[in-house]
């Protein structure tokens, strides 16, 4: 994807939330934690506001003829470096296949946001002064989902540590021993055991 103007550069941070919300509709899909679950699909519909947001930039952008407006050269190049090096556009990872490991999911996903955050602080340089307040909201909004990846991962961790530490140190259960037909309980029982045993 190349970005030469104001209008690539949006559409690059729309394409980048179609593969967002791909990805985490993907891990709802197949993941069975519940709170884990609902966030994800509730990534999911952030993604489809985020382009929503994207969307309407462009088309102001193209009102007002600025989508095609000249940068500075170095500029850029740096924006179509964010976008060359940006997760989400890894094409020999997608992330989706990741969703069945808990670790490398989240990892994939902290990544890809990561990136988007540094994407769109660069990107709002290009944008007019009254574009850039909900692009600003958007990218507060995916640090949070940062943080938010980080917290859910912990969580996965932590109760995955005390299943293992229950399998690992559980005892197994006692079974009731077979009494004994020679325990006594006094002296009297025994003497009269004992003298049943003895010889005539």
């Amino acid at each position: 994807m190349l970005v030469l103007n104001a209008d690539d550069a949006v559409t690059a941070a729309i394409e980048m939330q179609i593969r967002s919300k791909a990805l985490y509709e993907k891990a709802a899909r197949v993941i069975s934690h519940p709170k884990v679950k609902n966030t994800m699909k509730h990534f999911a519909n952030c993604a489809d506001e985020y382009m929503m947001v994207f969307t309407v930039i462009a088309f102001k952008l193209r009102a007002r003829g600025l989508s095609s407006a000249g940068f500075d050269k170095s500029y850029l190049n740096f924006l179509q470096a964010l976008v060359d090096t940006h997760t989400l556009f890894d094409e020999k990872e997608s992330g989706t296949e990741l969703v069945h490991n808990t670790v490398d999911f989240f990892k994939f996903a902290s990544r890809a946001t990561k990136d988007t955050i540094l994407y769109l602080s660069e990107m709002m340089d290009l944008l007019p002064a009254k574009e850039v307040a909900p692009v600003k909201q958007c990218f507060d909004m995916h640090r949070e989902q940062l943080h938010q990846l980080r917290c859910l991962l912990e969580m996965l961790l932590s109760e995955d540590t005390n299943a293992s530490n229950q399998r690992t140190f559980t005892p197994a259960p006692t079974p009731n021993p077979t009494p004994s037909p020679y325990v006594f309980s006094d002296a009297k029982s025994f003497s009269q055991y004992a003298s049943k045993r003895s010889p005539e």
